[in-house]
């Protein structure tokens, strides 16, 4: 037998804050309006001398990456910018108020590390 419970189809959802880790640094914007299912845009500019790559991003629990607009690993040359689309689902069956934890992944092109 199935049970609908029809207040679980909209489960309430707030995020707080959006933290951005990159690399080593933590940045914090104002928190957004999201339904289950949302698009967070997060622009990337290389600041750097040298082209970067972008490696990963990753999204935190309780929340699922389902789509990146680029295909990662992505090269940004230096003062370029970049627009990355992320497609985020809300995992959980339970009201949520908290933050988006994203992880953003990049090095230089000449590091060894960040070869494809």
């Amino acid at each position: 037998m199935r049970i609908n419970i029809p207040f679980l189809k909209k489960v309430p959802l707030e995020i707080t804050q959006v933290n951005i880790a990159y690399n080593s640094a933590m940045h914090s914007f104002n928190g957004i309006k999201a339904k289950k299912s949302f698009t967070y845009k997060l622009p990337f500019s290389n600041t750097e001398m040298v082209p970067m790559r972008i490696l990963k991003v990753e999204v935190d629990k309780p929340f699922a990456m389902k789509k990146i607009s680029h295909n990662i690993p992505l090269d940004v040359e230096s003062g370029q910018r970049v627009v990355l689309e992320l497609r985020i689902e809300f995992d959980g069956k339970f009201a949520y108020s908290g933050p988006l934890g994203i992880k953003l992944s990049a090095l230089p092109i000449s590091s060894r590390l960040a070869k494809k």
